[in-house]
């Protein structure tokens, strides 16, 4: 009586569930859906963020290509353009031409000169950009170059472009890239320049693009003072559009976490 008992108090069996194609989907749906969701999330309070941590700035020149802008493409009256590879980079043309270019961010916190070493990536003014009063000139516009030469240091080139610092052979590795052969051509990559000793507030910059007339910079320019500093390049985010005729912009669009290029 009480095996009975025992026996009927245990619970039916239960019946296996037949295979069901409709069930696997559903589950991989909800499983995509969620990864998707959590990517979006995470891309957006990372967008977010960096927005209000960071300054951004645009790359509206061709001086540190192809470093930046090494992807920018021209319009005019909103065709796209094919341009000569000997072409690529440069930023020029009137009503109508319009180019799709680098946005980024910056820290351009107080304490962003801290962070400053040989080829960090800056924005900045150069000092004749400013009146002896300290305000700018009318159509002083920001500049991105490459810390070449840190303060106090004595920075000099040789006639094939070679970059001394204190008489010392500095490699300049980021020049060129896949672009070497093409920017070959026209050397001197910088052509030859005697010893320049910096002060103790002053930076030697230079953009990446050395062809001639490519980059207006230190070269020309003379040292920039770190006040001129407007802040350090943090990274590439997304794209804008810059219009040579009256140097406006305008946001286009950002990329993917996985794509900001960092500098």
């Amino acid at each position: 009586m009480n095996q009975a008992c025992r026996e009927h108090n245990l619970p039916p069996l239960r019946k296996k569930t037949p295979f069901s194609w409709k069930r696997v989907f559903s589950v991989l749906f909800r499983v995509l859906f969620l990864i998707l969701f959590v990517l979006l999330l995470s891309a957006g309070s990372q967008i977010i963020y960096w927005r209000y941590a960071y300054a951004t700035f645009v790359v509206n020149g061709s001086s540190m290509y192809p470093s930046l802008n090494e992807n920018a493409t021209m319009y005019i009256d909103g065709v796209k353009q094919d341009i000569a590879p000997e072409n690529i980079g440069s930023f020029s043309g009137g009503e109508g031409v319009e180019y799709h270019c680098d946005f980024g961010l910056m820290d351009n916190s107080p304490s962003f000169r801290d962070s400053l070493e040989r080829y960090s990536v800056v924005i900045t003014y150069f000092d004749d950009d400013f009146l002896t009063n300290g305000e700018l000139t009318s159509g002083a516009s920001p500049k991105i170059k490459r810390i070449i030469g840190m303060p106090g240091e004595t920075v000099s080139f040789d006639k094939e472009g070679n970059l001394f610092i204190n008489g010392t052979l500095t490699p300049q590795d980021f020049l060129f890239g896949e672009e070497k052969e093409l920017f070959e051509e026209s050397l001197p990559q910088t052509g030859e320049m005697a010893p320049l000793t910096l002060e103790e507030d002053e930076y030697f910059l230079l953009g990446d693009n050395r062809r001639s007339g490519a980059s207006d910079d230190s070269r020309f320019e003379g040292p920039v003072s770190s006040s001129s500093l407007i802040g350090k390049a943090i990274c590439i985010i997304g794209s804008c559009s810059y219009r040579p005729a009256d140097g406006s912009t305008t946001f286009l669009s950002y990329r993917w976490p996985w794509e900001v290029e960092m500098i």
